[in-house]
């Protein structure tokens, strides 16, 4: 998913076509504003005399939304792999904890034969609580930095 990111390369990597930058750009905000006028229409039409949604509704919402996000993050995934020529697909960081993208990327690696690597569970986690703890080291520690700071994807491990 992207936005307006300050961040963001200004073109794709070298050998990386043209095309295929386009289709690794995208949003789920359309999906998102989809949902919410969905249960805003709900709402109005029960006019708060009984809950817009029963609890299995609810559920049922909650499963549909993930499956749409998931099918696209994969079709995106393996298109691009294939398109790179890729030997392996990694996923990692706090979304690899979604118990549906690893067994729906799992299944289609076997499928398609490329073999697609998840961290274990207690490996999948968001890295921000890493990088606030470590930052507030820096802060006692006397470290700051100015208003205009931002981040560099780029840099070397």
């Amino acid at each position: 998913m992207t936005h307006a990111d300050r961040n963001a390369p200004s073109a794709a990597p070298a050998g990386f076509p043209k095309a295929m930058a386009h289709r690794t750009d995208f949003s789920f905000s359309g999906l998102k504003t989809a949902v919410l006028r969905y249960v805003r229409a709900r709402q109005a039409d029960r006019h708060g005399e009984e809950p817009p949604f029963s609890p299995k509704e609810i559920a049922d919402l909650c499963a549909s939304f993930q499956r749409v996000v998931v099918e696209t993050l994969l079709d995106r995934t393996f298109e691009t792999a294939r398109w790179l020529g890729a030997r392996s697909i990694g996923i990692a960081g706090g979304v690899s904890a979604n118990s549906r993208l690893r067994a729906d990327a799992t299944a289609r690696g076997e499928r398609e034969g490329l073999p697609v690597y998840v961290p274990s569970l207690a490996l999948s986690t968001d890295n921000a609580a890493m990088i606030a703890a470590a930052g507030l080291r820096r802060f006692r520690a006397g470290v700051t930095a100015g208003l205009d700071l931002n981040a560099e994807a780029s840099l070397r491990m």
